[in-house]
């Protein structure tokens, strides 16, 4: 896809598959780089991901953010498409679909949304990656649920830490910066089920 501009192209040494992949996905701060092992099992995780085109991609993103339920099956057979690629190529004996699903997804949502931040003037799009690092686990954690956009707190201080670490102050870009951050949380979680439940 040429569309990425997404945090683990953006990442180096600290990257977020690093966080992703660490010893506590609540706590990116303290993430450790992936052995050997887990970082194949990273590229197996990213596989779906990978085969998205750029039109797929974009699709996919728009009626997930703008809860199009009319377009969902078109999503779900491009979703569905490239998981029986991976599925062939790696020799998944076991029923991953859900999973690669989000990962290609919120992915899919980091990448875009940031390369629409960039577009809008965002001048250092890998400070996301710090800022998402620098959460605390309950705030990770918060994300995670489907009320956490009840909580006002959560809410400033989100706003809070994406000014504060250079998303410019404007309603559009901080609420393009919380989508990032709510999709790295949810991808974090997913690759993080994937690495450490069943293998597939």
């Amino acid at each position: 896809m040429s569309v990425r501009h997404g945090l683990r192209l953006l990442a180096s040494s600290a990257g977020l598959i690093c966080a992703l992949t660490g010893p506590a996905l609540t706590s990116p701060a303290q993430a450790a780089p992936p052995a050997s092992a887990d970082a194949a099992a990273v590229d197996q995780a990213n596989c779906v991901y990978d085969q998205l085109s750029d039109p797929d991609a974009l699709a996919m993103v728009d009626t997930y953010l703008r809860q199009d339920a009319t377009r969902k099956p078109d999503v779900e057979t491009s979703l569905g498409a490239a998981y029986k690629i991976c599925a062939a190529k790696y020799g998944w004996k076991t029923d991953r679909s859900e999973l690669a699903a989000e990962i290609a997804l919120q992915g899919a949502v980091i990448d875009v949304v940031i390369q629409k931040m960039v577009d809008d003037g965002l001048s250092q799009a890998g400070a996301l990656l710090q800022i998402w690092n620098g959460l605390t686990e309950n705030d990770v954690g918060r994300l995670l649920e489907d009320n956490w956009q009840t909580d006002a707190s959560l809410a400033g201080r989100l706003r809070k830490a994406l000014v504060d670490g250079g998303v410019p102050d404007r309603g559009e870009m901080v609420k393009n910066g919380v989508v990032v951050l709510v999709a790295a949380s949810r991808e974090a979680a997913a690759m993080d089920r994937w690495l450490h439940g069943e293998r597939p």
